[in-house]
């Protein structure tokens, strides 16, 4: 199963400078709770700028350019440019891929997605990267988790009759 999972500001701002814009622990922690020692997908730009924290996870890197990346020699890494071995290996599967990042890989893998899960930032952001449009007639919202400085919308994709 293919899950989505973003923190995004209120005018769909998800990075500036190839950096979150914003510093919210507890939601960094909410994201580490669901993600740790699962399926991550990452594209190239977003991985390199990650905390240094790959041992809690299965990390799957979509790059075209930069598989020669000495960042990417690690024994928990796996990088591909093929992105519909992904999806064929997940979509249907039991097991589940967190799809995290940046703007160009949400977009390419939103009509892929069974569920998602986006930590809406209460504020705006001036950034660079924003999260894609989403159709949510195609998604149920199931559930909204109340932060101090966000909130949790929990989608599932509906049912094609």
């Amino acid at each position: 199963m293919i899950t989505i999972i973003s923190a995004l500001s209120k005018n769909n701002v998800i990075g500036w400078k190839n950096k979150l814009p914003w510093n919210i622990k507890s939601e960094m922690q909410h994201f580490l709770s669901i993600t740790k020692n699962k399926n991550v997908l990452f594209g190239f730009n977003t991985f390199k700028n990650l905390p240094k924290i790959y041992s809690h996870w299965k990390i799957i890197v979509l790059t075209k350019k930069h598989q020669d990346s000495l960042l990417l020699k690690q024994k928990n890494i796996f990088v591909t440019d093929n992105i519909n071995q992904i999806i064929n290996k997940y979509q249907n599967s039991k097991e589940d891929l967190y799809i995290c990042g940046g703007s160009q890989i949400y977009k390419q893998f939103l009509n892929y997605a069974h569920c998602l899960i986006l930590s809406i930032i209460d504020k705006n952001y001036i950034g660079d990267a924003f999260f894609p449009k989403i159709n949510y007639d195609q998604f149920q919202l199931i559930k909204i988790k109340k932060y101090q400085l966000f909130q949790v919308k929990y989608y599932l994709k509906k049912s094609i009759k």
